[in-house]
């Protein structure tokens, strides 16, 4: 397994630990070490299978974290789902990164892309006008309290959500 934790809670996941998930990459032994109130942070290679163990990585790091509202974790899933899923589809970058901390009662979001297309997320139209395909920046602008976009010098985008959590 080519899984590298320095910190324990920075993962690197190559296209191998991928296919070999869950059975090579024991996820709980992964989230096992964080502590309440340590981010998480892991890059994934830009495939689209990546999308879902995001999604399995950000549930066990909230069981983790003891956020337990069903809203707050279903609403964090979906929004990792969106974000990672754009940079897979949109980005044509190599390597996708995440980053989740809790503060107080709320919960950021992080997803950062290597910055390799022409254009950066926008403000979408509301979910209602636009069809089935492409709402997703659309659902994080309507389920987060607050969302926007970085780009730094490199070109790398970031984009970047908040979430309530719910007591």
């Amino acid at each position: 397994m080519s899984l590298i934790a320095i910190p324990l809670t920075e993962l690197v996941l190559t296209a191998q630990d991928l296919d070999e998930w869950p059975e090579g990459t024991h996820p709980r032994a992964l989230i096992a070490h964080c502590t309440a109130g340590q981010p998480i942070s892991f890059s994934v290679p830009s495939l689209k299978r990546a999308v879902p163990i995001s999604r399995h990585l950000a549930q066990l790091w909230l069981s983790a974290q003891s956020v337990t509202d069903k809203d707050t974790r279903y609403t964090t899933l979906l929004v990792i789902s969106e974000l990672m899923t754009n940079a897979v589809e949109h980005s044509g970058s190599t390597r996708i990164s995440s980053h989740l901390h809790k503060a107080g009662d709320h919960l950021h979001i992080e997803v950062r892309d290597q910055g390799r297309t022409t254009s950066t997320p926008q403000q979408p139209l509301p979910v209602h006008h636009i069809k089935e395909s492409g709402r997703g920046l659309a659902l994080v602008t309507e389920l987060a309290e607050d969302w926007g976009v970085e780009t730094d010098t490199n070109g790398n985008c970031t984009v970047l959500a908040t979430l309530r959590i719910n007591p």
